[in-house]
């Protein structure tokens, strides 16, 4: 299990650059986060998470849940 939770990040590595370029080049006030809480949504539903955006009472807010069980990863 260990060798391919290795695999699987190596293989997200890309991705998780990205991710963090995407962030360091537009960089947002504290609770004025919208262009990157609508691109981690965005990510996380390209993999499968059901996302809820907004959530609570933040505009800024999401909350992500992956349901596993039989034909998902």
């Amino acid at each position: 299990m260990k060798e391919q939770i290795k695999q699987y990040v190596k293989e997200l590595l890309p991705e998780i650059m990205e991710i963090n370029e995407y962030l360091f080049n537009h960089p947002e006030l504290g609770g004025e986060e919208y262009l990157s809480s609508q691109y981690l949504c965005d990510v996380l539903q390209k993999h499968d998470f059901q996302v809820q955006y907004p959530y609570g009472n933040l505009a800024t807010a999401f909350r992500g849940e992956l349901v596993c069980g039989p034909g998902k990863k």
